[in-house]
């Protein structure tokens, strides 16, 4: 999945020759929000809720590729890892 997009949001996929791609959101049948798995192997509720940023942001290789810091909030600089952005509580 990618944070590029808001948790329970939808998905964009697309067919390709060699199986199917696409931006795919957090999804769970949890009313609210998602159940996440964390880098350190603890699991957290994150709210539908969660601040996600400019959306009509575009930003090639956003998503932890060495795009820099997320415009998608909070929840985007959860899924870098070259942002550096500093996730204090969320």
């Amino acid at each position: 999945f990618s944070t590029i997009l808001p948790p329970n949001g939808a998905s964009c996929s697309q067919s390709d020759w060699d199986g199917s791609w696409g931006i795919y959101s957090a999804g769970s049948r949890h009313i609210g929000g998602v159940q996440v798995l964390m880098g350190d192997g603890g699991v957290r509720f994150v709210s539908e809720s969660i601040d996600t940023g400019n959306q009509a942001a575009y930003v090639y290789g956003a998503g932890g590729t060495g795009a820099g810091r997320s415009p998608y909030g909070v929840w985007g600089a959860l899924g870098t890892r070259s942002g550096r952005e500093t996730i204090e509580d969320f």
